[in-house]
């Protein structure tokens, strides 16, 4: 039985009036490499959610496509009165579309998985994206392109060809010079307006090129979905030769091309390997590489959340990012999540150190975060990228949380091995990121030259009344942090009894990543223990106070920055509120003996007056010191300073 046999099984028939895209499949013969390609299209469109009209464009075939696919339940079929060419098909097919968007697809290619749905989330984030191409994979299983590049002599060069599909350096998203036609999904409006391809390109190549330039030119960009997956029957339409058949309109069309783009191909990069690493990426431009211990899990810790806003913030202000894990793992989903922001997420370090030293050229800056960290590469960035300019991001200063924990707990001095390797890295790097004014004073204490201040970032979020929410307090905090740990439990002990002597029907509830079992016997009516929650929105909106009762620790706290950003009144210790440039009274209630911090909690609970003035000025204070706006004129200040040199 052969594929054409199980056309019969489809049923293409869509929703409503105006579906999502039209799949447009121009096709000359072929007649089972095109059964192939619907059947497998039928599978992935059964996946996705996106509503699809399909329209095959028989080129006028010798045998007609109508006599044998006529049997396809809810298939447009258009037949050429004459033979076109895959151009003037194409073109035609814009007249018979009704969906918003156009997809092209080579009758040679077998889509994958959620393909459709992929190509059109990206279009979606991107504002101004007109072009967006999948990732082409061969029947071999590696890659063919992701993404395409174009040089300054209108040769081209097919980025990732013949690597793994899961190579880091091609699963990000990116903007690029082009992408095949093979499997492209272009702009409604645009195409409509532009009518598609120029038909001085005529009968086939440099079409799919031109289109991507004139994206450009209309004032939109094209990117690579590396998550939508199409794998593609290379040369099965037009053969491989360039001497013969259409293939030889290859060399015929970049000459046209050339001509045609003469001013914008004066901007590309020159032709050859050389430059195919700085060239993958649209845009000559400079890359930041951020090293940490491990891919940010910013759902679960705060300065994980962190250091995924500062990579944001990377992206926004017009930088390419490569993130190298000290450990080299790449967590699902976290990876996925950065790539799908444009961040390259790579793997060992000793894997792609070389790679990285190979992209020197465009390395503006290398961020290291955490002492352990910069220790361990501080040899490999002196031997192999000297001269690129190294910022130290000490996350919070490790010496004074131990110096204060040893004071709390009347334990050993657990500093001295700590404020060695702490100060070796504050002295050895070009720049120094501190998260509040005060480390970074202690920091040019120690004679650190240039330091600036990149604290927490958040998003602040709609003000809710409070009047729905349950006599609850919330306290959220990782208990691998040993402060989260020390502090919740002294409120257990210390604090919580005087407040339900108050309010004896108050409710705390406890989250964080690896509770400790001890933490178990305190459950009650009274003590709920979530553990690790993946969303804290409902949390912070249900919850009437927030409590962070740390008695030793160092830093910006992003439980507090991010109770604030949520106008969710909180309640904490001096140390807790260090470096937040938070207002007794104003915008938090700071406490630091159990009576305090109970009254402070009994007080937002019953002050209603009280309650919408904290609220407030919470909000307040984080937009001015933790805001997206703030964070970013803080980096772009250091990178001003780093320019100045």
């Amino acid at each position: 039985m052969t594929s054409i046999d199980e056309l019969w099984k489809l049923n293409f028939e869509f929703s409503g009036t105006e579906p999502d895209v039209t799949i447009v499949i121009p096709a000359y013969g072929h007649h089972e490499v095109t059964a192939d390609c619907l059947i497998w299209l039928y599978k992935t469109i059964l996946l996705n959610e996106s509503t699809c009209e399909v329209l095959l464009m028989d080129d006028c075939s010798p045998e007609p496509y109508s006599e044998v696919f006529g049997q396809v339940q809810g298939l447009k079929m258009i037949t050429n009165e004459t033979n076109l060419g895959f151009l003037q098909t194409c073109n035609a097919s814009l007249q018979h579309s009704l969906g918003k968007d156009i997809i092209l697809l080579n009758n040679d290619t077998y889509p994958v998985g959620r393909w459709v749905d992929h190509l059109r989330n990206r279009k979606a984030k991107v504002s101004g994206s007109l072009v967006i191409g999948a990732c082409l994979v061969g029947l071999d299983g590696l890659i063919q392109e992701s993404g395409g590049i174009i040089f300054s002599d209108g040769s081209g060069w097919n980025f990732g060809r013949g690597w793994e599909i899961d190579d880091p350096r091609c699963t990000y998203a990116r903007e690029v010079d082009y992408c095949s036609g093979a499997a492209i999904l272009i702009d409604g409006e645009f195409a409509r307006n532009k009518g598609l391809f120029d038909p001085e390109f005529t009968p086939a190549y440099y079409e799919d090129t031109d289109l991507c330039f004139e994206a450009r030119r209309s004032g939109g960009s094209v990117w690579v979905e590396p998550r939508a997956i199409v794998i593609h029957r290379e040369g099965v339409s037009h053969g491989t030769s360039t001497s013969s058949g259409i293939k030889r309109y290859q060399e015929i069309n970049r000459e046209k091309f050339k001509n045609k783009w003469v001013r914008e191909l004066a901007d590309q990069f020159p032709s050859g390997e050389t430059f195919v690493l700085r060239a993958r990426t649209r845009g000559d431009k400079k890359r930041i590489l951020l090293i940490d211990e491990e891919i940010p899990r910013f759902d679960a810790q705060s300065g994980a959340f962190r250091i995924y806003s500062i990579m944001q913030i990377f992206r926004d202000l017009n930088y390419e990012v490569s993130f190298l894990p000290k450990n080299g793992r790449r967590a699902a989903p976290y990876t996925a999540w950065l790539e799908d922001i444009g961040v390259e997420v790579l793997g060992t370090i000793d894997q792609y150190w070389d790679y990285v030293v190979s992209m020197r050229d465009e390395i503006k800056a290398v961020w290291v975060s955490r002492p352990p960290v910069m220790d361990a590469l501080s040899e490999r960035l002196e031997r192999d990228l000297h001269g690129v300019p190294v910022i130290f991001d000490m996350v919070d200063l490790h010496q004074l949380r131990e110096i204060r924990q040893s004071q709390v707990l009347k334990s050993e001095d657990l500093v001295s091995e700590s404020k060695i390797l702490e100060d070796r890295c504050l002295l050895s790097a070009d720049h120094v990121v501190a998260v509040s004014e005060e480390e970074a004073e202690f920091a040019r204490q120690i004679g650190s030259k240039s330091v600036s201040v990149v604290s927490n970032v958040h998003h602040v979020s709609e003000i809710r009344t409070f009047a729905p929410r349950t006599m609850s307090a919330l306290f959220v905090g990782s208990f691998k942090h040993t402060p989260n740990a020390d502090g919740i439990i002294w409120f257990l002990d210390e604090v919580l009894q005087q407040i339900l002597e108050v309010i004896p029907d108050f409710h705390l509830k406890i989250v964080g990543e690896n509770p400790p079992e001890y933490l178990k016997s305190y459950e009650s009516d009274h003590v709920e223990i979530l553990g690790w929650v993946p969303d804290l929105d409902p949390l912070l909106y249900d919850s009437r106070v927030s409590v962070s009762p740390l008695r030793f620790g160092a830093g910006v706290k992003g439980k507090i920055s991010q109770a604030l950003s949520f106008g969710l009144p909180l309640v904490t210790t001096s140390i807790g509120a260090e470096g937040m440039s938070l207002r007794n009274g104003v915008d938090s209630m700071i406490c630091d003996s159990s009576q305090d911090f109970a009254e402070g909690v009994i007080h937002l609970l019953t002050d209603d007056l009280l309650w919408h003035h904290l609220s407030a000025n919470g909000q307040e204070t984080a937009e001015i010191f933790y805001g997206q706006k703030y964070a970013r004129e803080q980096i772009s200040q250091l990178f001003e300073i780093i320019d100045r040199g």
